[in-house]
């Protein structure tokens, strides 16, 4: 289930940088708009969901204020980081610049929905700009842990989930979280993507691909992996994939010309560290990651270009 519900993920997050990578093609039609956004916040709720139950694993304490206060410093600077780039052009971005223009009082108004949604809108902004951010004081790994808090914030929230927050690390909420997710995908954005079919077949195309990549491993224990462009959906070849906690020590590996590693036998019962990075794509590390007696891991990355 575990392998089953990562791979998923996975699909997801392609599908969604798909989404935001071609939302000229689509961002017209409001019934989409509204898809993107719902199925955005529930792969949002299960991120958090995984997050929290991750740290209260390894007896972290969670809490909704605790998570706010950090998501909310993170917010200011990230807002600090966009308003310098968009000062830094020869003809200031003042569109830019207003586009984040919050101070913590007006991050904060209407309560915390609200707040998760500007503080969620603010990330998407600073992430579309990416590594040139890094002159302005915010990283890439920087971004992608304020997306993480978000994610735990918006499971926190009371009137979100009616539930505790530490109820949150149960698999059933993942499972729930899932179906939903698989609902819009099914009930939404497939339905709404067929007036596309024939108008728009390219892109039409490149959203199937998206929300078929999806690895279901093989019968025996082994390590299989496939890594591929999240932009262009195109298999990369090439990549450095690292190993620490592989019996031997720390083991370099690259993909090959279909973008994929494979290794038979892998090593069953041990806790890895996978790092993968290609020059000019956004280095991703899988903490963690287990290899279990009679099963294949099979896991599908999507590498996110430096802009």
């Amino acid at each position: 289930m575990e392998i089953d519900q990562r791979n998923k993920l996975t699909m997801y997050i392609v599908l969604l940088a798909f989404l935001d990578a071609t939302n000229t093609i689509w961002n017209g039609l409001i019934a989409m708009v509204a898809n993107v956004a719902k199925f955005r916040n529930e792969i949002l709720l299960i991120q958090g969901t995984q997050a929290i139950a991750d740290r209260i694993l390894k007896g972290h304490t969670v809490t909704l204020a605790g998570v706010q206060k950090d998501m909310q410093d993170e917010t200011m600077k990230v807002i600090a980081a966009v308003k310098s780039f968009a000062m830094s052009s020869v003809i200031p971005n003042m569109t830019l610049w207003n586009s984040v223009n919050y101070n913590i009082t007006t991050l904060k108004a209407g309560g915390n929905v609200l707040m998760n949604s500007r503080c969620l809108t603010i990330y998407l902004i600073a992430n579309g700009i990416g590594a040139p951010l890094a002159d302005h004081g915010v990283t890439t790994i920087e971004l992608g842990a304020q997306h993480i808090l978000i994610a735990q914030h918006l499971v926190l929230i009371p009137t979100r989930r009616v539930q505790g927050g530490v109820s949150k690390a149960a698999n059933s909420d993942l499972k729930d979280e899932f179906k939903q997710a698989d609902f819009i995908l099914r009930n939404g954005l497939v339905l709404n993507s067929i007036q596309f079919k024939k108008s728009q077949n390219n892109w039409f195309k490149g959203f199937n691909n998206a929300k078929t990549i999806f690895d279901i491993g093989h019968h025996i224990t082994s390590f299989h992996l496939l890594v591929i462009n999240a932009i262009t959906l195109q298999l990369l070849k090439g990549v450095k994939v690292v190993i620490t906690g592989y019996p031997g020590g720390i083991t370099d590996f690259l993909t090959g010309k279909t973008g994929k590693l494979d290794l038979a036998p892998a090593h069953p019962g041990i806790y890895v560290t996978v790092i993968i990075s290609k020059t000019g794509f956004v280095t991703q590390t899988f903490t963690n990651v287990e290899f279990t007696e009679a099963k294949a891991l099979a896991m599908t990355v999507a590498l996110v270009p430096v802009p």
